[in-house]
């Protein structure tokens, strides 16, 4: 049993934090896990979990206070024995971690988006050569983004996000769901599911199913989740004439019910590194159709586990929108796949044991892993 410290930069409801604490559940029976965060709402779903929290202010909030706390947080861990430092998202952490932590260190990068990203890789690159012994990428592109950057090929490896198998709510709680939100029977349901932010790409969503409804389909739509973009979409979706269902954010049992709601689960996304609610929608057996952005042509074959559209493109995204509105066997046959490869690669129990190979390797000496891929990973 190696005790591992988690550390995060904020702990919001995002997918960084999501993925540790799938991360967690999965390991906290074998490991002792402590987390190193700013207090935020997903706190109680670790505490759920037995997993304790030592808080620090947020950096970007009260820098001062900040590392003041949390140079005490460092130093409570190493009191308590520490034997793997593992950072996620954050590059100044990685750093101030190394220079008092004083224990074997991984790097978690979780993408970078937007006109800073670039420069952000080259620092990550930067930073991880010097401070990390291991650096774990979400997909393969997030690997060669960052080798491309200049980080050594030798510490890089590859762990796929994963999910456990989604809840099946009972038909009461998907009946209420429906129910609450005015959602038809009789009409297909396409949605969404996640943070309502420019990143996500939910503009080229709603024009699509414009022109659903102009070929004659009637679709409902569904955008599950908040964010700063949700006043915007909400008077495109109006001046458009589109059916739409915004539920704002929603807990864990809320969301397993508007899953298992949607007939269609679509990411129109613009940029992504491997997103968790993607692979949930998968792990669901829904019929998807996603952006080729990031690494989600890594885990959806198109035509095959989904279809794939390139992003910002309404005509394809809206031709197979159409498509599998008007096949309730082509949804099933895709999601079905979806499922399996959901079941045999993406579960938060296969992320955990490459995971935990990395660790092993790692506090048993042995040299960094050459292959792009951490032990244990499946390719098809």
């Amino acid at each position: 049993m190696a005790k591992i410290a988690y550390i995060l930069p904020y702990l919001e409801t995002g997918g960084t934090e999501q993925h540790v604490l799938n991360l967690a559940r999965a390991l906290k029976d074998r490991h002792s896990i402590t987390l190193a965060a700013p207090p935020g709402p997903l706190g109680e779903r670790f505490a759920a979990e037995g997993i304790p929290l030592i808080p620090f202010p947020r950096f970007d909030r009260d820098l001062r206070g900040g590392w003041r706390s949390f140079r005490q947080a460092i130093a409570e861990l190493r009191r308590q024995g520490t034997d793997i430092y593992h950072v996620h998202a954050a590059i100044e952490l990685v750093l101030l971690t190394r220079l008092l932590g004083g224990k074997p260190l991984v790097y978690t990068v979780h993408g970078f988006f937007g006109p800073s990203a670039p420069t952000d890789y080259r620092l990550a690159a930067l930073v991880a050569n010097r401070a990390a012994e291991r650096v774990i990428c979400v997909s393969r592109i997030e690997r060669e983004r960052l080798v491309a950057s200049g980080l050594k090929p030798e510490k890089a490896a590859v762990v796929w996000n994963g999910v456990p198998q989604p809840r099946t709510p009972a038909p009461a709680e998907v009946a209420a769901f429906r129910e609450r939100f005015h959602l038809s029977p009789e009409r297909t349901l396409i949605g969404a599911i996640g943070r309502l932010e420019k990143q996500k790409g939910l503009e080229y969503l709603i024009e699509a199913c414009a022109r659903l409804k102009a070929r004659g389909l009637d679709p409902q739509l569904v955008l599950a989740g908040d964010g700063r973009e949700r006043p915007a979409l909400e008077q495109q979706a109006a001046s458009l004439g589109v059916d739409s269902v915004f539920t704002g954010f929603l807990g864990e049992h809320e969301r397993d019910a508007a899953l298992a709601s949607l007939d269609i689960y679509a990411m129109p996304s613009i940029g992504e590194a491997l997103p968790l609610a993607l692979i949930e929608a998968m792990g669901a057996g829904k019929a998807i159709v996603a952006t080729t952005v990031g690494g989600i042509p890594e885990i959806v074959a198109d035509g095959e586990s989904g279809f794939l559209v390139p992003p910002r493109d309404v005509d394809s995204l809206a031709d197979r929108l159409d498509q599998l509105s008007r096949s309730v066997d082509l949804r099933q046959s895709l999601g079905e796949v979806a499922r399996r490869f959901h079941a045999a690669e993406l579960t938060h129990e296969a992320m955990a044991r490459k995971t935990e190979m990395l660790y092993r390797n790692l506090l048993n000496g042995r040299a960094p892993c050459s292959r792009d891929r951490a032990p244990g990973d499946t390719r098809r």
